[in-house]
């Protein structure tokens, strides 16, 4: 194989589908992505107060530090 042969041919470009309009960007606009949803979650249910009650005891638990083994100094 030869360095030519693994280089595109100037004349052919880079491949694109003839039915997508090149100036479009086919991802989209992530800031556009967050227009499609409410800010105040849309149709998804409240959380109930039992929930809400376990998460705010889970994040009250102080759990102890992990010990990290550390080398003897010399």
């Amino acid at each position: 194989m030869t360095d030519s042969d693994s280089e595109e041919d100037p004349e052919e470009g880079p491949e694109e589908d003839p039915e997508e309009d090149p100036e479009e960007d086919p991802e989209g606009d992530p800031e556009d992505d967050q227009a499609d949803y409410p800010t105040d979650g849309g149709d998804e249910p409240p959380m109930s107060a039992s929930m809400e009650a376990s998460i705010t005891r889970q994040a009250a638990l102080l759990s102890p530090p992990l010990p990290i083994p550390s080398p003897p100094l010399p």
